[in-house]
């Protein structure tokens, strides 16, 4: 199979989560390796409501891309897994921050906890990571989240070992199918209205 073109799957307000969604799309690509990864990308609504009227706005879109090295029936591995957010493009650090907080007690399935790590005001970005990263004999490994408004809102998640004194090396994340239905759900239903 070629690896190089994304695969779309349009979702104009489905009944079907996002996260099964993007399952669904991943298992149409059964194998690897690929070099380069396959992009594999899902598109979702989510409600929204305007504060200043408390009822409803016409839905936000969102896309999910996940960049897929190997894909197997009961499991994946990842390059990384971007959520595009366009209404929340230059949204507040305040909003950034709930985002994160939500996030970081939702997400509770991977190998390692999470927590945020730095707050970029100016940057409008902030890093989440493994707390604690896996110790390993002589490395670390760890998730790291980037939470961004700047230009257009942004999720991406990537995996890296750091070994002392050297530039860190990005490693698979290797999730299982449940993992993947998971995560996908849980990225959307803790995107915070726009600002």
């Amino acid at each position: 199979m070629s690896s190089g073109s994304p695969a779309s799957v349009p979702n104009p307000a489905s009944a079907t989560p996002p996260g099964d969604e993007l399952k669904a799309a991943l298992l149409a690509h059964l194998g690897g390796p690929y070099q380069p990864p396959v992009a594999v990308t899902v598109s979702a609504t989510v409600p929204q409501t305007n504060p200043a009227t408390a009822g409803p706005t016409p839905a936000a879109s969102v896309s999910l891309t996940v960049r897929a090295l190997a894909v197997q029936p009961y499991g994946c591995a990842l390059e990384e897994i971007e959520l595009q957010v366009p209404h929340l493009t230059n949204a507040s650090m305040d909003i950034l921050k709930k985002w994160a907080n939500a996030l970081c007690q939702k997400v509770t399935y991977l190998l390692e906890s999470l927590g945020p790590l730095e707050f970029d005001v100016d940057g409008q970005e902030v890093l989440i990571r493994s707390m604690p990263p896996s110790p390993l004999p002589s490395s670390k490994r760890y998730y790291e989240i980037r939470l961004s408004t700047l230009g257009a809102g942004k999720f991406l998640l990537g995996r890296y070992e750091a070994n002392p004194g050297q530039p860190r090396q990005r490693q698979p994340l290797e999730l299982g199918m449940e993992q993947v239905v998971r995560l996908g759900n849980d990225l959307i239903t803790t995107l915070p209205e726009s600002p």
